[in-house]
């Protein structure tokens, strides 16, 4: 689905539902960020999705 604002092609959304599972996925996207959110049972959780690995996370130490 589209947003009436924004550019559409940054803003936008998606949803995938099971109707046996009774679970719904939706994969947002902002030009301020982008977001998943899972639902089963009528239970949600919200998400951020990751860009991709940072700089910080290449250069940091592992103990």
């Amino acid at each position: 689905g589209r947003f009436d604002q924004g550019d559409p092609n940054q803003n936008f959304f998606t949803i995938t539902q099971s109707q046996k599972d009774h679970y719904t996925i939706m994969q947002i996207f902002t030009e301020k960020g982008n977001y998943s959110a899972e639902i089963k049972d009528g239970v949600g959780l919200v998400q951020t999705m990751d860009e991709g690995v940072t700089d910080q996370e290449l250069h940091h130490d592992h103990p």
